[in-house]
C-alpha cells in the first residue's frame, strides 16, 4: 500500500511539473509574437523618416508658390510700367503747355501794364490842365459851399478875391469863403459872397478862454449860454451856500449845504467832460457855425 501510494504521488507531482512546463512555453510563445502596428509606427527610425518626408514637402510647396507670385509680380510690372511711360510723356506735355500759357500770359500782362500806365499818363495829364492850383481847392467835401457848377463863369459872377473860374461852366471858392445867402438878405448876383469863420481863430478861444466863447464866436449862441450857465453854475451855488449859513436854523442850512455840494460837483464834472469834447470837436472841424456853413480850415 505504501508503494502504490508513492507511485501515484509521483505521477501526480509529474503531471503538474509537465503541465507548469507547457504553460511556460505558452507564455514565451505568446510574447514572441509580432508587434502590433502601432508598435511598428512608433519606433523612433519611422518617425524620423515620415518627418523628412514631410519637410522636404513643404520645402517644395514654398518653392512652387515664390516662383508663382514672381511670375505674377512680372506680369503686373510690365503693364506698370507701361503706364508710368505713358504719364511721364503726358506731363511733360502738360509741362510744356503750361510755360507757353505762363508765356503768353507774361506777354499779355506787359502789354496790359503798359496801356495802363500810357492811359494814367494821359489821365493825369488832363486833370493837371483842366484843374486849378492846390490852394483853390476845398478841403472840406461839401462842394455845394466851395463849388457852382453848370454856369456861364465869368469875373462879374466868380470874383477874384473871393473865388476863380476853374473851367467856363465852374466857379471854385477860395479858402476862407462860401456860398451861402440868408433868407433875409438879398442874393448878391456873385458867388462865394460869404466870408467862413476861422477853425484855429475858434479853437484857441474855447482852449485858453473857456466859458463858451469859441461858440459865440461861431454863431452857436445857445451851445455858448448853456455852456456859461455851467461853468459859473458851482459859484451861483456857492452864493447860496454862503446865504443858507446866515439862516439860523441848523437843519435848514444843513440840508442846503448837501445840496450845494453835490449840484456843485456835477456842474465841474459836466463842465470838465464839455470843455474836453469842444476842443475835439473844434480840432477835427465837424462843428458848424450858426448857419450851418463849416469852418474855415487852418
Amino acid at each position: 500500500m505504501r508503494s502504490s501510494s508513492k507511485t501515484i504521488l509521483l505521477l501526480i507531482c509529474l503531471t503538474m511539473i509537465y503541465s507548469l512546463s507547457l504553460k511556460g512555453k505558452n507564455l514565451s510563445n505568446n510574447n514572441k509574437v509580432k508587434s502590433s502596428p502601432s508598435e511598428i509606427t512608433n519606433s523612433p527610425s519611422l518617425i524620423q523618416n515620415k518627418l523628412k518626408e514631410k519637410i522636404t514637402e513643404q520645402v517644395i510647396a514654398k518653392q512652387n508658390k515664390n516662383a508663382n507670385a514672381d511670375s505674377q509680380n512680372k506680369n503686373i510690372a510690365k503693364p506698370d510700367a507701361a503706364a508710368n511711360k505713358t504719364k511721364r510723356k503726358s506731363d511733360k506735355s502738360e509741362k510744356n503747355k503750361n510755360s507757353d500759357n505762363q508765356v503768353k500770359g507774361g506777354a499779355a500782362k506787359s502789354q496790359a501794364t503798359v496801356q495802363t500806365k500810357t492811359k494814367s499818363g494821359k489821365a493825369s495829364k488832363r486833370t493837371t490842365d483842366s484843374t486849378v492850383t492846390a490852394t483853390t481847392t476845398p478841403v472840406d467835401p461839401n462842394e455845394q459851399y466851395y463849388i457852382t457848377k453848370n454856369i456861364q463863369c465869368n469875373t462879374k459872377n466868380c470874383r477874384p478875391p473871393n473865388a476863380v473860374c476853374s473851367d467856363a461852366s465852374t466857379c471854385r471858392c477860395l479858402p476862407g469863403y462860401a456860398n451861402f445867402v440868408k433868407k433875409d438878405q438879398a442874393n448878391p448876383g456873385y458867388y462865394c459872397n460869404y466870408e467862413q469863420k476861422k477853425q484855429l481863430v475858434a479853437f484857441l478861444l474855447e482852449m485858453f478862454l473857456g466859458l463858451g466863447v469859441g461858440h459865440f464866436y461861431t454863431g452857436r449862441v445857445l451851445f455858448g449860454v448853456f455852456k456859461l450857465l455851467v461853468l459859473i453854475g458851482p459859484l451861483i451855488l456857492g452864493v447860496l451856500m454862503c446865504c443858507s449859513t446866515l439862516v439860523k436854523s441848523s437843519d435848514t442850512s444843513s440840508c442846503v449845504g448837501l445840496f450845494v455840494m453835490i449840484g456843485s460837483c456835477l456842474c465841474i464834472c459836466t463842465a470838465l467832460v464839455w470843455q474836453l469834447v469842444d476842443l475835439i470837436m473844434f480840432g477835427i472841424n465837424s462843428y458848424k457855425d450858426g448857419n450851418g456853413v463849416p469852418l474855415a480850415h487852418w
